[in-house]
């Protein structure tokens, strides 16, 4: 490369890191890693999970729910709703919660390096890693961690804050509301509290401040604000057990009350912790890896580069223990819970972003030393390789995904379903498509699962039919999702007579590829059917126990209940006001975010 090239290029990454320029580098940062995390919503193959939760924030608002009947919570689904208002209902748009709050975790693990270490360079290295993390890009789902995780970070940055101005009531109150907001988002952000309460002792202990009436004042009102986010799901867990007996599937589990059987056929529904398989693993299970140790290489698998210098620099942080005495608490004992009984890496995004912190540290502190010894790797090419490795790995298959690079088929067909089929046609899907896929892209279309179409056409036989533009999805690989196809091949055969028998009456529209080639082949014709048909093909659409878009026209919501009396009635009341609240403090946390990055940059 000519010289005059290569100065351009070390004078344009010296203007990037020069301090003056913080401002600019980290808008560019949030840009970059924006532009990262809409490719992935885009582009990343659909997991079952996302098919599970993607149809349940559909209408969420207009259903009066407050919860979602598996999670405890209801955050993530009302915020998802407003997006589907706002994009369509789209692969983009069910992912976007995760796109926005991932992005602004960029700017919050800023805040939170330059609270503690009060340096904009270190802070900047933080927020670098975060925006080009492959964990965090390739966990752009239809799921609540990333978004729980911002407000998670949010507060424990609020909270420290709190500490260095020696319990400041307004900064305290702001951290019980962010983890409020993460609780309602996903559950399990419960666990993050105990190492925060105990961190808080712990700092008036060692800055010898006496315990009066006034910190435990402000410990209430801590727990109090909190308590106000949980009110919703044990309202509802409350009201339902009381008219039918019954409780959310977290709830159910947890405590072992309700109806248990009503939640059996759930995968892991009756998991339990296993601490010695956390510890020393289970013969049989996991080749016999302890848990905990198969979730740190996961997490590893998912970003060596955080992970690998993560652990470096909590070896060279051996000075600053008050550090990592926070960031161990805030590890251990979500890290001892969830290890011993989820094995998912979605749930781990927090272990990831604590490493962050010391990575960023070793990252500084090791280009210093090589560049002062060799004066050949300077932190700006130790970045720039850095973030070459990472567009790199975020191409390859790991992280429980494919490469972001490659739209996936789902994204194509929810697309092609938008522009081409017509909303009063009829779509027949190919039963060997997994039916979360099928209930997701077709979710405001009238169709049926394949194995229902001789069902249908019998049902109105002697009425008078009419002409219905008719389209038929097929799965060209044969197994578009569930993973078993491969063993009941009389099932697979029965699928391809029917494809057969479509191509005969039909013209092919489409063939929409994923990562491995050829994936789904759309079909059209016109078929003869009774006008009351579609309502028929409609009541089929039952997706995890719940009608889709809480259609009562489908069916009964099974977890809805009526208030009884004025108490009842209150609280129900009390928990809508709740869900709407947070709704509008989880929007004014991006503008609280921003503020304060402007304010620290000014």
């Amino acid at each position: 490369m000519p010289d005059n090239e290569n100065n351009f290029i070390d004078k344009f990454i010296d203007f990037l890191f020069s301090d003056n320029n913080a401002a600019l580098y980290l808008v560019l940062l949030v840009v970059l890693g924006f532009f990262l995390r809409v490719i992935a919503a885009i582009n990343l193959e659909p997991l079952a999970d996302d098919m599970h939760f993607a149809p349940g924030a559909i209408n969420f608002l207009s259903s009066g729910k407050i919860i979602y009947w598996d999670q405890s919570s209801g955050l993530w689904f009302a915020v998802t709703d407003i997006f589907y208002k706002i994009l369509g209902v789209t692969q983009l748009a069910s992912r976007f919660s995760a796109v926005l709050f991932g992005t602004m975790l960029i700017l919050v693990m800023f805040l939170f390096v330059k609270e503690t270490f009060k340096d904009n360079k270190l802070a900047l290295i933080a927020a670098f890693l975060v925006a080009i993390s492959p964990f965090h890009i390739k966990s752009m789902m239809a799921e609540m961690d990333v978004m729980a995780m911002f407000f998670v970070l949010l507060s424990a940055f609020l909270f420290i804050k709190a500490l260095n101005k020696n319990g400041d009531k307004k900064f305290i109150i702001l951290s019980a509301i962010s983890i409020g907001l993460a609780i309602y988002t996903k559950v399990y952000p419960l666990l993050f509290i105990p190492g925060m309460i105990i961190f808080w002792f712990y700092k008036n202990h060692k800055d010898r401040i006496q315990i009066k009436t006034d910190f435990y004042k402000t410990l209430f009102l801590f727990l109090a604000i909190i308590f106000i986010f949980c009110l919703p799901a044990l309202t509802h867990n409350y009201l339902l057990y009381k008219e039918k007996g019954i409780l959310d599937h977290q709830f159910t589990r947890f405590f072992g009350l309700g109806n248990k059987e009503m939640y059996s056929w759930m995968a892991g529904g009756d998991a339990k912790s296993d601490f010695i398989g956390f510890f020393f693993g289970r013969q049989g299970q996991y080749n016999g890896w302890p848990t905990s140790l198969l979730m740190l290489y996961s997490v590893f698998n998912a970003d060596p580069v955080i992970f690998i210098f993560g652990i470096l620099g909590i070896t060279l942080l051996r000075k600053r223990k008050d550090l990592l005495l926070f960031l161990g608490l805030l590890f251990v004992i979500p890290f001892f819970y969830l290890a011993s009984i989820m094995f998912l890496i979605k749930h781990y995004l927090f272990v990831s972003i604590i490493l962050t912190i010391p990575a960023a540290f070793s990252i500084r502190r090791i280009s210093e030393v090589i560049n002062y010894k060799t004066n050949f790797l300077k932190l700006k090419h130790f970045v720039l390789l850095i973030l070459i490795f990472s567009l790199i790995y975020l191409g390859m298959n790991n992280c429980a995904n494919i490469s972001i690079y490659k739209e996936s088929a789902v994204n194509r067909l929810i697309n092609y379903k938008i522009s081409s089929i017509p909303e009063d046609s009829l779509v027949i899907v190919d039963a060997r498509i997994y039916r979360g896929q099928a209930a997701w892209i077709f979710n405001d279309r009238h169709y049926l699962e394949a194995t229902y179409l001789n069902q249908l056409l019998s049902l109105h036989q002697n009425r008078t039919k009419i002409p219905i533009e008719t389209y038929f999805i097929e799965c060209v690989k044969d197994d578009c999702g569930w993973g078993t196809i491969v063993s009941q091949p009389e099932f697979n055969e029965s699928m391809e007579f029917l494809v057969s028998q479509f191509k005969n009456i039909s013209t092919k529209q489409a063939t929409l590829n994923d990562f491995q080639g050829e994936c789904f082949a759309v079909y059209k014709t016109t078929l003869e059917f009774a006008p009351e048909s579609l309502a028929s093909v409609d009541s089929t659409h039952i997706w995890w126990l719940y009608p889709l878009g809480y259609d009562k026209k489908i069916s009964q919501i099974f977890d809805e209940y009526t208030p009884k009396t004025f108490l009842d009635a209150l609280l129900n009341n009390l928990s809508l006001a709740i869900l709407y609240l947070s709704i509008l403090f989880a929007f004014l946390s991006i503008a609280f975010v921003i503020y304060f990055v402007f304010k620290e940059l000014s």
